[in-house]
């Protein structure tokens, strides 16, 4: 893992703890859907919430 990774989890921490276990709902739509770069960022971070206990819907 690079150091970079690892300083912005660091950042994250307290966010994920405060936020475990929660409910987002996450608008997806736009021009987001138009770009596959987009899609991919977009699919990228839903997993991340749910690799840290977040719940996406």
């Amino acid at each position: 893992m690079r150091i970079d990774t690892v300083n912005v989890l660091l950042e994250a921490l307290p966010y994920i703890k405060e936020f475990y276990g929660k409910t987002f709902v996450i608008k997806f739509g736009g021009s987001a859907m138009k770009e596959e770069k987009a899609k991919k960022a977009f699919i990228q971070d839903i997993i991340l919430l749910k690799y840290t206990g977040i719940k996406p819907v």
